[in-house]
Order: C-alpha cells, then sequence, then structure tokens
C-alpha cells in the first residue's frame, strides 16, 4: 500500500492557473506486479473527492528503485510502478524491498487543473 503522508511534510500552493501538491510517500505491506495504488481521495485536506486526477504527477527515485506514476482517471486508481534500476525490472509481488520500506524521503510532486475545489 502506499500513502502520502501528511500533514508534517505535505504541502500545497497555487500559481493562479494550477494547484501544485507536494508530499511524502509512505509505503507498507506487500507490492502488487503492474502497480501499487496511490490514491489521492484518502486524508487529503487541499484535494476534493469527485476532483480529477492531476495532471502531472512525478516520484523521485531511491538509489536503487526507479518509481513511476500511472495515471488513473479518478483520485483514488492511479498506480506507482516500482523499477530495479539494476535489472531495470519491475518489481515482483511480495514485501516491498527494505531499502524503500526504510526511505523515509520518497517525494512525490503533482499538478492539479485550478478548479479543484480547495474547500
Amino acid at each position: 500500500m502506499i500513502t502520502l503522508q501528511q500533514p508534517a511534510k505535505f504541502e500545497h500552493w497555487s500559481d493562479t492557473k494550477r494547484l501544485h501538491v507536494k508530499g511524502v510517500l509512505v509505503l507498507s505491506g506487500n507490492y502488487t506486479t503492474g502497480g501499487d495504488t496511490l490514491s489521492f481521495a484518502v486524508n487529503n485536506p487541499t484535494i476534493k473527492t469527485g476532483s480529477f486526477a492531476p495532471i502531472f504527477c512525478i516520484i523521485n527515485n531511491t538509489t536503487a528503485y526507479q518509481l513511476k506514476w500511472v495515471q488513473g482517471t479518478t483520485l483514488n486508481n492511479g498506480l506507482v510502478k516500482i523499477f530495479d534500476l539494476g535489472t531495470g525490472k519491475e518489481l515482483v509481488s511480495g514485501p516491498y524491498p527494505a531499502a524503500l520500506l526504510a526511505d523515509p524521503d520518497i517525494r512525490v510532486y503533482t499538478v492539479w487543473k485550478k478548479y479543484v475545489d480547495l474547500g
């Protein structure tokens, strides 16, 4: 499971045209081949349920793994695929590698259309 950590390492701002959101990802449990779900609809004070998926998302890589976001059609069905940088292959289903679980700084940066409801 992948969740967006908040509020300690979560921030957002607007450039008058788009909403920018940064946060830290927390991994737990097991990885699913094909990608693990990253929901922006859960515990998110900025993005409201019913909004569209972000128009841009990038996740920083670790020293041994590359994390790639795959856009979903809603806030709660985007995926994060994880690849081993040494082999270039996607992780197989199973427990997350210890190096990823121990990384406290897997950062994500997203850009949303401005009309997202800021409540």
